[in-house]
């Protein structure tokens, strides 16, 4: 395995990949990972992702105020890149919605995307990351198969 240069992971968290999100939901559990579309804002190098307010996992955000997001993709290398660090929370505006959904579909369903979704019940939230971790573990052809 090779760990990613910054500039590695740049290029992998442009890529239009869902990204997993994972927080502390309580002693006896494990943690609550969810899927999400998010944007990697460059000029900060913070993560944004938007989702409903009402949420579990933004009731375990706020009481944790912590988290981890995770990229992967499997080719033509397999590459992920996780990053763990503090979250905040901010209204969501169309603007950054737009954003998002343009990395993931394409135009002729953003438009009706965002007109279907309740903005005003949405809250941003966005991951400083404090830590990274990453690693490019080569084409997927050449990894032995898994047994078990």
């Amino acid at each position: 395995m090779m760990a990613l240069t910054e500039n590695d992971r740049a290029e992998l968290l442009a890529e239009p990949l869902s990204a997993v999100l994972s927080v502390a939901a309580g002693e006896s559990r494990g943690p609550l990972s969810v899927p999400l579309w998010f944007l990697h804002d460059t000029a900060s190098g913070d993560l944004l992702m938007t989702t409903e307010e009402a949420s579990r996992k933004v009731a375990l955000l706020r009481a944790s105020r912590r988290a981890t997001v995770l990229v992967q993709r499997s080719a033509p290398t397999m590459r992920y890149a996780a990053a763990e660090g503090a979250v905040s929370f901010s209204p969501t505006d169309r603007d950054l919605l737009y954003r998002i959904v343009d990395r993931y579909l394409p135009a002729e369903h953003r438009d009706h995307y965002v007109a279907r979704s309740p903005v005003d019940t949405f809250v941003t939230v966005r991951l400083t990351p404090q830590r990274w971790i990453g690693g490019d573990l080569g084409p997927a052809a050449s990894l032995p198969p898994v047994e078990g």
